[in-house]
């Protein structure tokens, strides 16, 4: 279970993302709030939602992004 839950947090190189990270936690914030009924205002909430949503999107965009190929890094092209 340890395994796969720092797996989880971890990008393709095997380093941790900062972003899963920031973005599992805003989520669980969210629903920690949301289920116990805890009065927040509405602006963080929305603030929060925002940045939850940032970081799932963009580690999204991370995982299907291109990468460069060893062509280009053989060259010395940027």
């Amino acid at each position: 279970m340890k395994k796969f839950l720092t797996s989880m947090f971890q990008d393709e190189r095997g380093a941790v993302s900062h972003k899963r990270m920031i973005g599992t936690l805003c989520t669980v914030i969210l629903c920690i709030a949301l289920i116990t009924k805890v009065t927040v205002s509405e602006t963080l909430v929305h603030a929060v939602e925002g940045i939850a949503i940032a970081c799932i999107v963009g580690t999204t965009l991370d995982k299907f992004s291109f990468k460069e190929s060893s062509l280009t890094k053989e060259n010395g092209n940027s």
